[in-house]
């Protein structure tokens, strides 16, 4: 009898899990913006900030792709540099190049 209560229990228990709501990968104009410390001695540390952003539409072997920049915020000069592209399946499986 125990064990039919308790097998009982976990039914409907599983039942009533529920998980965290999906969110899709980000597509459009997008910025993730970063700070990295760096620190070569006790009286040396460097901050670097950059961000990360996508930017238009790019296509390999087929599929399309978003345009993925770096861009050094601290430095001398504020180009932004592809690093490559980056998309999201229908199965949220996310695919860089």
């Amino acid at each position: 009898m125990k064990k039919f209560l308790s097998s009982l229990l976990v039914f409907f228990g599983v039942l009533n899990l529920s998980s965290q709501s999906y969110f899709p990968f980000p597509t459009d104009t997008v910025q993730w913006k970063s700070m990295v410390k760096q620190q070569e001695s006790a009286d040396d540390i460097w901050y670097h900030n950059s961000r990360y952003l996508l930017q238009g539409d790019t296509t390999h072997g087929g599929q399309a792709y978003k345009k993925l920049y770096y861009q050094a915020l601290d430095g001398i000069s504020d180009d932004q540099i592809y690093i490559g592209g980056i998309r999201e399946d229908d199965e949220r499986n996310i695919y860089f190049f």
